[in-house]
């Protein structure tokens, strides 16, 4: 016969014990389960913020991928160490597709050519001045390009030597085309009238109109002139070539530069 217990009395007797032990197990099992579930639903969600979802992550990925491989393929990224205009001066390293082995067998193509125990090389290359031999300079590669594109097959032997494929052989040899040849040679300023002119240094082809180096005095109608430093200079001869520096600046700016 079933009894009603009261919120605040006990049960009593060992069956009343056995239920209450009974009861007890099962609570003790539900929260179990129930800790197990709360437990694998936060790590679940922990998860989910620590690692975006797979099928978000992948498209980002390949993103990211795609905006990479254009940068390593373009050509301008590989040639960003490379001078844009060397000048003819510049070591050879400064073209394109010229690295450290090939500068190596550019010091001497002789020698370069004997190691590669090839008659036909040898032959070949033993025909290239001696001028030519030792290339150190953009202008001397740029000489020996030359010389190449008016024989064929020596052109064939240099880029097997040098391991250039055509398309290499044409780009250096464009960039070595495009060298500049370096200008430091001063330039002298006369003004329309007057018999004082002025002596500038030049670098690059880049005349210093700010930094004259000597005033230039006419002495005879037959063009002798005198050389005067301006360390040697008095006070009055002085503020004249500050006069004729900016004469000299204006006219620079005029077409064909008047009196350069």
């Amino acid at each position: 016969m079933a009894k009603w217990l009261s919120s605040g009395s006990r049960p009593s007797g060992p069956g009343c014990y056995l239920n209450t032990l009974l009861t007890t197990r099962k609570l003790r099992h539900s929260s179990s389960q129930l800790t197990r579930k709360l437990l694998s639903r936060a790590a679940g969600l922990a998860g989910a913020l620590a690692h975006p979802a797979q099928g978000l992550r992948q498209p980002l990925q390949s993103a990211a991928a795609a905006w990479r491989l254009p940068q390593v393929a373009t050509k301008r990224v590989k040639h960003a160490v490379k001078s844009d205009i060397p000048t003819t001066d510049d070591h050879v390293k400064k073209l394109v597709h010229i690295g450290k082995v090939t500068a190596q067998k550019l010091m001497n193509l002789r020698k370069a050519a004997r190691a590669e125990s090839m008659e036909m090389l040898v032959r070949a290359v033993a025909a290239v001045p001696e001028e030519l031999n030792r290339v150190a300079s953009v202008g001397v590669f740029r000489e020996l390009v030359a010389l190449a594109d008016t024989q064929k097959d020596l052109k064939n032997k240099l880029r097997h030597l040098l391991d250039l494929s055509l398309e290499k052989w044409n780009q250096v040899a464009a960039h070595a085309q495009a060298a500049a040849v370096p200008d430091s040679k001063p330039r002298v300023w006369w003004p329309s009238s007057g018999q004082a002119g002025l002596l500038f240094p030049c670098k690059q082809g880049a005349v210093r109109m700010d930094t004259p180096l000597a005033l230039l005095i006419r002495t005879s109608d037959r063009g002798e002139e005198q050389v005067i430093s301006l360390d040697n200079l008095d006070a009055q001869l002085y503020g004249k070539v500050a006069e004729l520096r900016e004469s000299a600046k204006r006219s620079w700016l005029l077409p064909q530069h008047p009196g350069g």
